[in-house]
């Protein structure tokens, strides 16, 4: 792992979101095992986890 990133939040709640960047895109593979979407649990919360894949941007000259 090289960093995790998590949606910052006020008044104590919980955040909603985050990233795990690994090192390489086979850990990631090892990860999810062929599926798209997994459930994962980090110190006792359950999160799904899947692959980022960034929008494509429409460029117009």
């Amino acid at each position: 792992v090289v960093r995790v990133l998590m949606e910052k939040t006020i008044g104590g709640n919980v955040p909603m979101y985050g990233r795990i960047i690994f090192k390489t895109e086979a850990a990631v593979k090892l990860m999810l095992n062929g599926e798209r979407l997994v459930k994962i649990s980090i110190d006792h919360r359950e999160m799904w986890m899947r692959k980022y894949i960034p929008r494509p941007t429409n460029v117009t000259a």
